[in-house]
């Protein structure tokens, strides 16, 4: 069994996600195998339509692992150029694997794969004898004067995630002298292992919350590649701010369609619809 809670400190975000990398290894071997296995067996639900790298011949019949394969290569020089604390940690982690080059690789396509897991029949269909096992996330904040009380559900389908098993919350902390700047706060993030994080708290006590936007039939476009979402919730508690942290989410290319909403006690909320460069409050 995986450790629920931990902390992993260092004076850097490399040094932090090597340590979150050695505590979490099995975990993200193991959640990796299972959605290897789970979409090498899944014809992909759009055809070929909107194809990540339309330049590049593919399979006459792709699966959901071919496209996932190739939604990982056109985000990664995303994930290095808009999202460098997120991907230091990532390189971080990847020193665990005996061959950090294979364990990077593994990371990256962790980082993607909330991207593809949506495309799955399971996550949009009913079933006809009753409700679906997974539902649908929520997330809520209220305030009373300089009070708040915020918080979220995280829905999903329970083989897909070996029954959970594998959730944790880890405490990323500064410590230690670093010999360049590192301006990220500490941050406490809940997430699956191998996946930069879900929704989480800064030192600054800024807080992002999450919910995906169920329009994949109408408007779902991958060509090209973007910041994953998973590395959005990261990356956006390095900030301090709510406005600082609504202008990066603004202005980095996504990939689907997303509410992220801003949390900051004392100081206000802001709710963020996005999908590609268009986005509403």
């Amino acid at each position: 069994m995986s450790r629920r809670i931990s902390t992993c400190a260092g004076p850097t975000p490399f040094d932090r996600g090597r340590e979150l990398g050695t505590t979490y290894i099995n975990a993200i071997r193991s959640l990796y195998s299972v959605k290897l296995n789970l979409y090498r067996n899944v014809p992909d639900p759009l055809n070929g339509a909107h194809w990540p790298t339309p330049d590049l011949p593919r399979a006459a019949s792709p699966t959901l692992l071919d496209r996932w394969h190739a939604l990982t290569a056109v985000c990664i020089p995303y994930i290095t150029t808009y999202a460098p604390i997120t991907h230091q940690e990532l390189l971080g982690a990847a020193q665990a694997f005996p061959d950090p080059a294979e364990g990077l690789g593994i990371l990256y396509h962790l980082a993607c794969e909330y991207e593809i897991n949506i495309l799955l029949p399971s996550s949009k269909e009913e079933p006809p004898d009753g409700p679906a096992e997974s539902g649908h996330c929520t997330a809520f904040a209220m305030r009373e004067g300089e009070k708040m009380v915020f918080g979220q559900t995280n829905d999903e389908t329970h083989a897909e995630w070996e029954g959970g098993k594998w959730d944790c919350v880890v405490f990323l902390i500064k410590e230690g002298e670093a010999e360049e700047a590192d301006e990220c706060p500490d941050c406490m993030v809940y997430t699956h292992p191998g996946y930069p994080a879900y929704f989480g708290i800064n030192g600054h006590n800024l807080a992002i919350l999450w919910q995906y936007v169920n329009t994949v039939d109408a408007d779902y476009h991958y060509t090209g590649g973007g910041v994953p979402t998973c590395v959005c919730l990261r990356e956006v508690l390095k900030f301090r701010s709510i406005v600082e942290a609504k202008n990066w989410l603004e202005s980095v290319q996504r990939i689907i369609p997303n509410s992220f909403m801003l949390v900051h006690p004392g100081v206000g909320m802001v709710d963020i619809e996005v999908r590609g460069r268009f986005h509403r409050h």
